[in-house]
């Protein structure tokens, strides 16, 4: 049996899918050093899954299915954060103000997750000649990303989607089942 790399994600209307690639061409990040996510792979992650068999998959199918009847939260950015820490960041992320609506979502998520996550937007990710060079020469950037403020802004999730992660050179995600959300 083949295992998938699985996660769980809200989709977004047009409206935000735009503020989101306008604040991912404003930060400061080079393109020799960061890749920019996709425009239609922009999402908000709720739950990592990680390797997954086909059993476990459709135990976390289930759970989705609960989750598209929950009401469509609105979502509000607040901040740049650094994943999975500042000093040694692999994603530039915008954090999401952690609703009561976001917070259910996020824990029904999690029932089959395999360790507890923070739900994010990911808008870039440091390359592999980034990470593999002299750390020093990533620190100003860094350290810019780090004090980037953003004015706070909603999100209007359209879908939770169930996306498996591709690696072949880049990640790419790849929609496995979509559920609108009511």
């Amino acid at each position: 049996m083949t295992s998938r790399m699985l996660f769980a994600a809200l989709t977004f209307d047009a409206r935000s899918v735009a503020r989101l690639l306008t604040i991912q061409h404003d930060l400061p990040l080079p393109r020799d050093m960061f890749r920019l996510i996709g425009e239609r792979m922009l999402h908000l992650t709720l739950a990592y899954y990680g390797p997954t068999q086909p059993e476990r998959e459709k135990r976390i199918l289930e759970t989705l299915t609960t989750i598209r009847r929950h009401q469509t939260p609105q979502l509000r950015v607040d901040s740049v954060l650094l994943l999975p820490s500042r000093t040694s960041p692999r994603v530039v992320t915008l954090g999401v103000e952690a609703t009561e609506a976001l917070t259910s979502l996020n824990e029904l998520a999690q029932i089959e997750a395999s360790d507890a996550f923070l739900p994010h937007v990911t808008l870039a990710r440091l390359t592999s000649s980034a990470l593999e060079g002299h750390p020093l020469r990533l620190q100003p950037h860094i350290r810019a990303l780090s004090t980037y403020n953003i004015e706070p802004f909603s999100l209007y999730p359209e879908t939770v989607t169930l996306f498996e992660s591709v690696r072949k050179g880049d990640t790419t995600y790849v929609p496995i089942t979509v559920y609108p959300l009511s």
